[in-house]
């Protein structure tokens, strides 16, 4: 019986002591570059930058440390969401959706098993709770990234930066409009 190796891996790219070199190098270059860039925050300033940003993005805010919150502790969704859905401690609830939707025979390792063994904390937690976590992260970076583009695309070209915007070139751009950026009641005033 021989050893199958994974597609696109190629026997010389494991004994090539030039790449374990320039590889070596390179996370040794990065985690130097972090630490001069770390060492360099001052501490109180940045309190002082995110307060600022804080007051000045009220919902963005809600919205980030919602997500955060969400994917330090998923159990804060995931169980209340499990129970009305009808996947209690001691099995489907009886007259719930859970119920309703559940057929006959239920499969082992199905998606209604899962869902049964994570209301009654059983094998499912584990899983339920990261697909909670991994759903908030998503959410979080798609909707920061999307906010990201819109300032982007607002500033003017010779204000465009194609690396990013740094602490010092960033300033408010009068009328921008981001995700999660305004009261609900001027939103639907546009509408």
């Amino acid at each position: 019986m021989s050893i199958r190796k994974p597609m696109g891996a190629s026997r010389s790219s494991t004994k090539d002591p030039d790449l374990i070199t320039r590889t070596k190098a390179s996370v040794s270059t990065m985690f130097n570059n972090a630490q001069s860039k770390l060492s360099s925050i001052d501490p109180k300033q940045a309190a002082r930058d995110t307060g600022t940003w804080i007051h000045d993005h009220p919902y963005q805010s809600a919205f980030y440390g919602t997500t955060g919150l969400i994917v330090a502790v998923p159990a804060l969704v995931a169980a209340p969401a499990l129970g009305a859905a009808g996947f209690g401690a001691n099995g489907v609830v009886i007259g719930s959706a859970a119920a309703a939707s559940q057929g006959p025979a239920v499969a082992a390792g199905s998606l209604f098993a899962t869902l049964t063994s994570a209301g009654a904390g059983g094998y499912g937690v584990p899983i339920i709770y990261g697909a909670v976590q991994g759903v908030a992260a998503s959410t979080g970076g798609v909707v920061a990234g999307v906010n990201a583009w819109m300032k982007w695309k607002k500033a003017p070209k010779s204000e465009r930066s194609k690396e990013g915007d740094t602490a010092e070139e960033e300033e408010e751009i009068d009328g921008e409009e981001t995700i999660g950026s305004q009261a609900p009641e001027s939103r639907n005033a546009k509408l």
